[in-house]
């Protein structure tokens, strides 16, 4: 009543008419009622704390934001007073505090004295900008500024005062164990022992570390054991001392399952033992016979007839497999939902089973499970794939969304579901469930929940056709608790231009790599003790029972930390194999897995791998102990087809010659239904480029926000996806791909046009891709002058010097700011080895001043890319196969810049940073060497401008990205397409139409012929050296003219 004469408040009745407001108000006085109930049962308090409880809820709820009828967000303090609130007022309600000693009224006043005393903190001091404290110790109420506070422990026990549960409404009682409301023996941080027994019925303890303390003595308290396990354990378990003898061993428990052992808490259920689940523990006698014991009483003092056990080292497999038992005390009403789930797994098993095989002879619940338990790498690969043949809609819906799917889609997605949530539920084991109870009792230790969900993605195989419906469930791991830092979370992966290496190494060696992939990698390591993590089950799932946590005991896609977890564990199988990852490249490892044999090769990228040897054996041997020696679940694929989204084509001829092409027309293609430009009235596009309008020359256009943001979000996925391709298959639109990334933070409409040309260009040429053969390439070294070894490096650099727009203004022309990133030159160059090893065009990022200077830039570029090229060629013992312990030529069409890098510097070179000077050391130390090429020979030359010269464009680009050639599908070696042998095999390939004359090889006139059996496109076939060759359509057949030498 003080208080509210105090701040002028009345309370009257509702007014005429309002009274259907009272429960509005009644609702609002539950909330702090509730609120306060909190506050003293998180500190154990009595209720006479009760009024500043209830003081403090107001205060809360007047601060909480509110949401008025005009839109405007306010508080009702802010109503009431006009004023915000002061939000340095929330305090920890009845914290702990350590109050400073008033030297004035201090009965003594030593300096060895304590100087504070303690206190509870009970609210704000109104009169100053201290705070309230309550001293139980002389009742009194004390203002005070100067104090420390402790909200880490519960302040009742602290003080000795009761906490009364009655009057509250509020208990939590155990009903398998009876006990008195008391205070807790132990508090927080306090070492003690829980006491186990063992075969001789001899007890013995582990030191602990209290965690939590429970409201009462009905209730368990949560320990950590010194191994990190944290357990729920009873204050009869604890002990402040350590009561084992000195001499006592522990029991040794089975090695396949650790907890399976004397005196381990279990819940079991024997349905013809008994009718419900039972909680007990496992009893071994002194014969080696197993019992259970039910009841929750020691087993000391456990009257209970024990249940036997007979041949339990033997049925524990099968036991724990099927969910008969668990580990721990939990609720019939949560051992018989995973007993569930465990059923429903084998049914689910079933019957895609019977929709992959027909004949169900063989299939039956212990071939299912045997499957499943001693083979699960094998069953999740074979069996758990629901296929995405027959889905209606290639839509990818959200898992609460599904009850909008048609039938068949809704059944395909619920399955997909299935097959992720019971391969981590029962096959990986990657949580367990806890109570709404249990996970309270742990909420210090674990934190709040992270909350997972669902996504679902339809795979597609190498053509872009839906092949399966895949769910992954993920945590959102930007809500981890844990400060990690970079190098805690930081996992490499197989970069592209490793991926190349490895595939020339491949070509040289004249194999065909082959791949496998883990299956849920990310969840095949143990989380350590130190990271605990407790989830919610994804939005709308129709598994997880209501109030149900997942508690991790496995790392999970999303968490911060899971890709490094899974690089460690992956490392360490392969280290295994004797199998060690390079030092300049952490993801390719290498070695002997066979002593005296050829080693072993292969890449990592997350969890795809993909390896090769220059022996079968290897191989074979590999791919039988990796499962055997290690703990990785791995499926393995046989060679190579489909690898991080790139199709793979290989063939290996009769001559043993190895040719492998690599494309993404599945990506192209999906690239393009994505702007609606897959369409046949789509114009195809014969270059990326559009002559005589560079990008740099759009202007910039003023447009609303709105739109503006629609704009950069369009041109940004558009430009994501262009730079994965050029990056990967397609370096003939590395230029333009480049030049356009640099408007994505505030692009016009002209840039969004130029980056749909390119995808108008990619629609025509969406088959093309980069190739890799063990045989030379004569029409490259037609184009360059020189020979092409398959095994040797060949560098090309180049730059243009200047600006891309080089058009003069008219004098009508309105005066524009121009960019100066806009004059700067663009570097490209290009490292061939067996195929197109490595490829860049960037622009410089300081103005050259002369051409010879924006080509030493580039040259230094490549140098710095070989570099790194020769210290992996080094780590694997292959650079002196791909040297010849010879310098490498870095060719370049500067005579400038290639007499700089032979330190012949002239006055106008002078002011050549000091950094390029990088260069000219490597020449003199003999690594590189740099010589001089024609520019119309030199390659690097298609990534340094927008070509506007249609032909020689398309001239280098078939030298660069070719089309899976014919020989490919019709066992012909595809570099025989590119040698002087071609036009032999075109001749063998050709219809019997051929003239009698041009078959005696007496006519020295041109002959035609009609070419039916292989349909060759112009672009495959190029002039020989030793043969003259003409392509020409007539009627749209192409037709092949041979003349006579």
């Amino acid at each position: 009543g003080k208080d509210l004469n105090f701040t002028c408040t009345y309370i009257s009745g509702a007014p005429q008419g309002r009274q259907n407001q009272n429960g509005l108000a009644e609702g609002n006085w539950k909330y702090v009622c509730n609120m306060a109930r909190n506050f003293l049962a998180e500190n154990l308090l009595p209720r006479q704390f009760w009024y500043h409880a209830l003081k403090y809820a107001v205060q809360v709820s007047n601060y909480l934001s509110v949401k008025l009828t005009n839109g405007q967000i306010s508080t009702p303090h802010e109503l009431a007073h006009g004023t915000p609130p002061d939000y340095r007022k929330l305090i920890p309600l009845f914290a702990v505090g350590y109050t400073k000693v008033d030297k004035t009224t201090a009965t003594q006043n030593d300096k060895l004295d304590c100087q504070s005393i303690p206190t509870i903190l009970i609210g704000n001091d109104d009169q100053s900008d201290g705070c309230l404290f309550y001293n139980p110790k002389t009742k009194h109420i004390i203002a005070s500024s100067d104090y420390r506070l402790d909200s880490s422990r519960p302040s009742g026990p602290i003080f000795n005062l009761p906490h009364e549960q009655s009057g509250f409404g509020f208990t939590m009682l155990n009903p398998n164990h009876t006990g008195t409301t008391s205070p807790p023996s132990f508090t927080l941080g306090d070492q003690v022992y829980v006491t186990t027994v063992d075969s001789n019925d001899t007890p013995s303890s582990k030191p602990a570390t209290v965690l939590t303390v429970p409201l009462s003595d009905d209730l368990p308290y949560t320990v950590q054991l010194e191994d990190g396990r944290i357990l729920e354990e009873y204050s009869t378990s604890l002990s402040p001392h350590d009561p084992t003898p000195p001499n006592h061993q522990p029991e040794q428990s089975l090695v396949s399952h650790p907890w399976i052992k004397h005196g381990a808490k279990v819940t079991v259920f024997f349905s013809n033992k008994m009718t419900s689940p039972k909680q007990g523990y496992l009893y071994k006698s002194n014969t080696d016979q197993w019992s259970f014991i039910p009841g929750r009483a020691s087993i000391h003092n456990n009257k209970n007839t024990p249940v036997p056990l007979p041949n339990f080292d033997t049925a524990v497999h099968t036991l724990i497999r099927d969910n008969l038992i668990t580990q721990h005390w939990i609720t019939s009403k949560s051992f018989m939902e995973q007993y569930s789930l465990a059923q429903a797994s084998k049914t689910l098993a079933r019957r895609i089973i019977l929709t992959n095989d027909p004949s169900p002879d063989h299939v039956t619940d212990d071939n299912i499970m045997q499957q499943l338990t001693d083979n699960p790498a094998q069953a999740i690969a074979t069996i758990f794939k629901i296929s995405a043949s027959s889905l209606s809609s290639q839509h990818e819906p959200k898992l609460h969304e599904h009850y909008k799917l048609s039938p068949n889609d809704k059944q395909i997605w619920d399955d997909s579901y299935r097959e992720e949530y019971f391969g981590l539920h029962n096959e990986t084991q990657t949580w367990h469930y806890i109570s709404e109870d249990e996970y309270q009792n742990m909420k210090s230790i674990l934190g709040r929940p992270l909350p997972t969900m669902a996504i679902s993605k339809i795979k597609r195989d190498s053509q872009g056709n839906p092949v399966r419906a895949k769910y992954r469930i993920v945590v959102l791991g930007n809500l981890d608790p844990h400060n990690w830092s970079k190098s805690d979370c930081f996992a490499p992966v197989l970069s592209a231009m490793e991926l190349r290496l490895l595939l020339a190494i491949a070509t040289k060696f004249k194999v065909i790599p082959k791949q496998c992939d883990a299956i849920q990698a990310f969840c095949q390591t143990t989380l350590p003790p130190d990271e605990q993590y407790v989830c919610t089950p994804p939005k709308g799932c129709p598994i997880t029972p209501p109030k149900t946590y997942l508690l991790l005991k496995k790392t999970l896609y999303g968490l911060k930390r899971s890709p490094r977890h899974w690089y460690e564990t992956a490392k360490q199988a392969l280290l295994l194999l004797n199998l060690k990852p390079c030092p300049n490249a952490p993801c390719i490892f290498t070695g002997k897995v066979i002593p005296n044999k050829p080693p072993l090769y292969i890449g990592i990228y997350v969890d795809d791998f993909i390896y090769f040897s220059e022996d079968p054996t290897v191989e074979t041997a590999f791919e039988t102990m990796l499962p055997q020696k290690t703990t990785l679940q791995i499926e393995f694929n046989g060679d190579v087809h489909h690898f991080l989204g790139i199709k793979f084509t290989h063939h290996k001829s009769l001559d043993g010659h190895t040719t492998i092409h690599l494309s993404q027309e599945a990506d192209v293609k999906q690239l393009l239904d994505e702007n609606n430009l897959n369409s046949p009235s789509t114009i195809i596009k014969p270059t990326p480029y559009r002559s005589g309008h560079p990008v740099d020359s759009i202007p910039s256009v003023d447009m609303p926000h709105p739109q503006r943001i629609e704009l950069e979000s369009k041109l940004r996925a558009i430009v994501g996806s262009l730079n994965w391709i050029s990056t990967q298959t397609r370096p003939d639109i590395s230029t333009i791909t480049n030049i356009i990334a640099q408007y994505q933070s505030y692009p016009s409409p002209g840039h969004l046009d130029a980056a749909k040309h390119v995808l108008r260009y990619l629609k025509g040429t969406s088959e093309l891709g980069i190739v890799f053969t063990s045989r030379p390439n004569t029409s490259l070294e037609s184009f360059v002058k020189f020979p092409i070894h398959p095994d040797q490096i060949h560098p090309f650099s180049d730059a243009n010097w200047g600006p891309q727009d080089a058009s003069v203004p008219k004098p009508t022309d309105p005066i524009q700011e121009v960019d100066l990133f806009k004059s700067r030159s663009i570097s490209g160059f290009l490292i061939w080895l067996g195929g197109p090893l490595h490829w860049v065009s960037k622009r410089q990022s300081i103005t050259a001043r002369s051409s010879a200077e924006a080509e030493i830039y580039a040259i230094d570029e490549c140098t710095k890319s070989l570099q790194h090229i020769s210290n992996i060629l080094s780590d694997l013992n292959l650079l002196t196969s791909f040297t010849q312990d010879h310098p490498i030529p870095i060719m370049n069409d500067n005579e400038a810049a290639v007499n700089w890098s032979h330190n012949m510097t002239t006055r106008g070179l002078r002011h050549i940073q000091m950094r390029e000077n990088a260069v000219r050391e490597q020449v003199q130390l003999g690594f590189v060497t740099v010589e001089h090429i024609g520019g119309k020979h030199n390659l690097a030359d298609a990534f340094t401008k927008e070509e506007k010269n249609d032909e020689h464009f398309i001239t280098c680009r078939n030298l660069l990205v070719t089309k899976i050639p014919n020989s490919l599908h019709h066992n012909i070696s595809m570099t025989d397409m590119h040698n002087d042998s071609k036009n032999n095999d075109i001749e063998h390939a050709i219809s019997d139409d051929t003239t009698p004359d041009d078959t005696n090889g007496q006519n020295t006139n041109p002959t035609v012929v009609r070419y039916h059996s292989i349909k060759l496109d112009a672009a495959d076939v190029t002039d020989s050296a030793s043969s003259m060759c003409l392509l020409r359509r007539s009627r749209g057949v192409l037709s092949y003219v041979r003349r006579t030498a």
